[in-house]
């Protein structure tokens, strides 16, 4: 046997046993033993044979001989046969035939897994019941006539196994994941009585050239036909409602595939790798091609779509890696086999960011429709069907007829053209004057500017912002080649300094950095300033300090100058009851934001206060409240509780 799947064979056993004992069901280590939860099932002996009896019915348990052809007996010591245990004649290398009697109705798990002699099996109708991994790697069997009782194909069954022609019985409604992977089969005929393909149910056999799926089957799990490399078409009836990822992934000699009436959705990789795939009939049903659904099926021609245009439209397509560009890109034919018309004004548009439009459908009640953005990053629309388009990239814009049908709007944002602005944020003072220098590779291009608050920042045709107020604007600056920048304006109070006599201050102004300042005081007397922007206090009084850059820009600073700087409390004694409360402030002269303030209580069991100045009376007597300011100035303010 080949090593890999003699392996693998162990590993799936493995696991199947501890599946066995997660669900508390409890599991004898070896195949030759039971459950102790029946005193009865003690192991016996028959000829060749271990067995076990329960309710007067035996069950083979292990086989010890070396014969190449087995007949199971059907009865024991007058007991009948009725079961062939869990890996009865597991990993057995001599037994080549093996005849089951029609007393039994049970093959157990593993029963004769990895019996890679096993040729012919001679199988009753009466069983039915065949257990997961019961002929799996049987690597010469190469037929088998299912016994018409049997209802469920087991996981795992006949997995590895040399069949070649499958033909299942009309009783069989369920064919479990793994069931035939991996088998020789070239011809499988599935009965019109399954329901259920389950994953990884015909994975890997590379020799299966037809297949025909029945009407009654509703459900393809994942991998179900993945790796049939011989395939040439896939029919898929119209009561399939799902199909699993990956279902037919790697069917690499499949041309055409016709999709069943009512899928919604094609889920991750179900025909990936499908590399000679030609032809696909698509549904009007169809909403969703998942991600990787048509990954390497580079050779796609054809989409036969059974609606409209605007319908096709409205169909999400996964870019993930542009994995589904073949079927996006192939030729598609619209309102194949008589599908409804619904139109919308436009199938598709090419627009810039900024642009607007408004897009209209065949249906004038407002109310049976509703409008979305398939990605409202590139662009939005409102119920009235007007589209903004907001960022470079593309999107579908969806009208949606009473939560039924789906049409849609192909639309591609292009970025406009570049233009830059020297500035896209501007931290001004009221009264500051800056200069937005826009810039573009066509020389020829104008500009227009534009504010949104003049009452916080005004714009001229050339760029020069004035400050206003406070708050903050929007200056939009608009190229004749359609291009267009912000900037954003913030603009605080004027700029105040105070200072004392003969105070130094390096005043460094906001507006236009990298230029070059002149600046100039209009009161000496009060303040000077140098041509790097040092200010000296030289008298008392109120001096406004400007500052000119070269490319036209303005800065202004108001300097006050007093003769000392004090700081006194808007209180200088107080008297409360207990429990009442006073909030002190302190006054600064001249006075300046940018100090901060700490108060102190001498007792604050007699008044306490908080980082705010609010002061609470605790107790009767008598307590001091002081404030300091952060250029180290005091305040004192005496408090009595009555």
């Amino acid at each position: 046997m080949n090593f890999s799947k003699k392996v693998l064979s162990v590993v799936m056993t493995a696991v199947m046993l501890q599946s066995v004992a997660v669900t508390g069901i409890i599991t004898a280590t070896a195949y030759n033993t039971v459950s102790e939860e029946s005193q009865e099932q003690i192991t016996q002996s028959y000829k060749n044979f271990n067995y076990v009896v329960a309710d007067n019915k035996v069950t083979i348990t292990e086989y010890n001989g070396y014969d190449e052809t087995v007949t199971i007996p059907s009865y024991i010591n007058g007991k009948k046969v009725t079961a062939i245990g869990e890996g009865a004649f597991y990993w057995n290398d001599t037994i080549k035939k093996v005849i089951i009697p029609g007393t039994v109705t049970s093959i157990g798990r593993n029963a004769f897994c990895d019996c890679e002699k096993l040729a012919t099996v001679s199988i009753p109708d009466s069983v039915s019941t065949i257990e997961s991994g019961a002929f799996q790697s049987c690597g010469s069997l190469t037929s088998f006539i299912f016994p018409k009782n049997l209802t469920t194909i087991s996981s795992s069954a006949f997995a590895y196994t040399a069949l070649t022609n499958v033909v299942l019985p009309d009783n069989i409604r369920y064919i479990e994941g793994c069931a035939f992977m991996g088998c020789k089969m070239t011809e499988l005929q599935i009965s019109h009585s399954v329901s259920t393909i389950g994953s990884w149910a015909f994975e890997g056999c590379e020799n299966l050239e037809t297949l025909t799926i029945p009407e009654n089957v509703k459900v393809i799990g994942e991998w179900a036909f993945g790796g049939c490399t011989s395939l040439k078409n896939i029919i898929i009836p119209d009561n399939v409602t799902t199909i699993e990822k990956c279902a037919f992934c790697g069917c690499s000699s499949v041309v055409d595939v016709l999709l069943p009436n009512g899928i919604t959705k094609l889920n991750q990789g179900v025909f990936s790798a499908c590399s000679s795939l030609k032809n696909i009939t698509v549904p009007e049903s169809l909403t969703h091609v998942g991600i990787v659904v048509f990954e390497c099926c580079e050779n796609i021609e054809n989409v036969y779509y059974a609606g409209s245009q605007a319908q096709w439209n409205a169909v999400y397509i996964d870019e993930f890696y542009d994995a589904n560009r073949s079927f996006e890109q192939a030729t598609i034919h619209y309102n194949v086999g008589g599908g409804s018309e619904i139109t919308i004004s436009e199938l598709e548009r090419v627009v810039t960011v900024g642009d607007t439009f408004t897009l209209t459908t065949d249906r004038s009640e407002p109310v049976s429709y509703t409008w979305k953005s398939g990605d409202t990053y590139v662009a939005t629309v409102n119920q009235s069907g007007r589209v903004v388009a907001r960022e470079c990239g593309t999107t579908r814009i969806y009208a949606k007829y009473d939560d039924k049908k789906t049409v849609a709007c192909k639309l591609t944002v292009n970025s406009l053209p570049d233009i830059s602005l020297d500035k896209t944020e501007l931290s001004m003072n009221v009264n500051d004057i800056d200069i937005l220098t826009p810039t573009s590779y066509d020389e020829a291009v104008t500009y227009t500017f534009k504010s949104n608050n003049t009452a916080v920042a005004t714009v001229n045709s050339s760029g020069r912002v004035v400050a206003r107020g406070e708050g903050t604007a929007v200056i939009t600056v608009i190229a004749s080649n359609g291009g267009r920048e912000t900037c954003e304006v913030t603009v605080a109070p004027q700029k105040k300094i105070a200072l004392v006599l003969q105070e130094m201050y390096m005043w460094q102004p906001s507006a236009s950095s990298g230029n070059t300042y002149t600046f100039k005081s209009n009161n000496t007397a009060v303040a000077t300033v140098n041509k790097a922007g040092r200010i000296v206090a030289r008298g008392e009084g109120t001096a406004v300090i400007t500052a000119v850059a070269s490319n036209g820009a303005k800065a202004t600073c108001t300097v006050n100058v007093v003769s000392e700087r004090t700081l006194t409390l808007n209180k200088t004694s107080l008297s409360l009851t207990l429990q009442k409360q006073y909030t002190l402030t302190p006054i600064l002269t001249p006075a300046d934001d940018s100090v901060t303030y700490t108060f102190k209580s001498s007792d604050a069991t007699v008044a306490s206060v908080n980082k705010a100045g609010r002061i609470v009376a605790r107790g009767i007597g008598k307590a001091n409240i002081t404030v300091k300011s952060s250029n180290g100035l005091t305040a004192v303010c005496r408090v009595t509780v009555k």
